[in-house]
């Protein structure tokens, strides 16, 4: 039986090591199928944007500090993120350059107290740049193999990380808090108690839930700060939206824009219809669950050709 540090083992095989120039390059590469328009403001934002690379003595080169992005209003985003030269450094990258290319976009054209974008699809755009991103390397690489590694990575770092980690967090956080509201307490045993079995309730027999396991609520605290723990699920589905409409729909980079411009100006149900979701449905959630679906059946389909 798998254990629970198994479960995000890649789904593709192999490993890609890539130097920082390179990976800046591929990036911003990445941009030029949205519009001129979007690779020349993100372009400026690469020249102006402060990003500071963290190693982390004595640790495994699979350990980092994740990523962040910060924005004094109208000045440039700073961000600062750990860097082993692993493909998923690559999208910890851009998902922070999609933060930082909203605070650009939201700051032209909103005022202070507009330009931060709700808690509810604060993560779409960084999402959707991760989306951009895998989407880039499939058409870029010719070897199924390669492929198949691109599509993996759509899963593990995109969706699985937001769909299932986060989502994990929340449905804990939302046990802690009926106990707040019961007026009850509690301390690390209990909450310890609480993550084993969210964990074990959602794997069932798949995975072994051990002790260590039920260690992980303490990973990133500041998940929990205003229940942002909710937010990754809620704006990757929004980002999913705008992705496939940038796909379909010959006006759906300028209507990503115009998202990107909107800030904290609207609310998450009127922001979503500028990209033609409406959340007030479970429709968006429906297409999200189908692109997944047909990326599975596409990994599928890449091994199977590796095989033929």
């Amino acid at each position: 039986m798998l254990s629970f540090a198994d479960d995000g083992e890649p789904v593709a095989d192999g490993q890609y090591h890539l130097l920082h120039p390179v990976v800046c390059g591929s990036s911003w590469a990445s941009f030029r199928r949205r519009g001129w328009r979007l690779l020349r403001l993100v372009g400026g934002a690469r020249r102006g944007l402060r990003m500071g690379s963290v190693g982390r003595p004595g640790r495994r080169q699979s350990e980092g500090l994740g990523g962040y992005a910060a924005d004094p209003y109208k000045v440039h985003p700073y961000i600062l993120m750990s860097w082993t030269g692993r493909l998923s450094d690559v999208y910890t990258l851009i998902h922070e350059i999609g933060h930082s290319g909203q605070f650009i976009f939201s700051d032209n054209h909103q005022s202070y107290f507009n330009t931060h974008m709700s808690t509810y699809y604060v993560e779409a755009p960084s999402t959707f740049n991760e989306l951009l991103l895998s989407d880039y390397l499939e058409q870029q690489f010719d070897d199924p193999r390669q492929k198949r590694f691109a599509l993996a990575h759509r899963l593990t770092d995109t969706y699985f990380h937001n769909f299932i980690t986060h989502l994990l967090e929340a449905a804990f956080q939302r046990r802690v808090y009926t106990l707040i509201e019961e007026g009850k307490t509690f301390g690390a045993e209990q909450l310890n108690r609480i993550m084993k079995e969210v964990l074990s309730q959602f794997w069932g027999d798949a995975i072994d839930i051990d002790d260590d396991a039920a260690l992980t609520w303490m990973r990133q605290s500041h998940y929990y700060m205003g229940l942002y723990s909710y937010t990754y699920s809620a704006g990757l589905v929004i980002a999913t939206a705008g992705f496939l409409n940038f796909k379909q729909n010959p006006n759906g980079a300028q209507d990503w824009l115009t998202f990107l411009k909107s800030g904290g100006s609207r609310t998450p149900l009127d922001t979503a219809k500028l990209i033609g979701a409406d959340i007030s449905t479970d429709q968006p959630l429906r297409d999200t669950i189908q692109f997944l679906s047909q990326t599975v059946d596409q990994i599928i389909a890449y091994t199977e050709a590796m095989t033929a």
